[in-house]
């Protein structure tokens, strides 16, 4: 299960990274074309707002890992109140067997 888990991410982030080359790849061109005299100080303008953009989304990400104890110790919690729960769920289902099986041997 993991290991499909993984791959589906895999191939997920090879397909972001190819489309956001060929995005790249895109709009580089029409830079080119539209002045090309122009192209160096375009281009690199360009890219130091995507360098810092991308600084941005690595800042949010960093903050959303360094939640992760929490969200952790929170699923702890859930995760030992349904374990309660099912333990709970078992003895009754059975006593209600028991119980049955009781009445059954009664019967007869």
């Amino acid at each position: 299960m993991a290991v499909a888990f993984f791959f589906f991410f895999l191939f997920r982030f090879i397909k972001w990274i190819l489309i956001m080359s060929i995005a790249v790849l895109v709009v580089t061109g029409f830079l080119y074309y539209v002045a090309p005299d122009d192209y160096s100080g375009t281009v690199k303008k360009t890219m130091e707002q995507v360098k810092d953009s991308g600084g941005k989304a690595m800042e949010q990400g960093r903050d959303l890992v360094g939640n992760r104890d929490d969200i952790r110790d929170a699923m702890k919690g859930i995760l030992s109140q349904g374990r309660e729960v099912t333990r709970c769920i078992k003895e009754l289902v059975s006593s209600e067997k028991k119980d049955k099986t009781k009445k059954d041997t009664t019967e007869d």
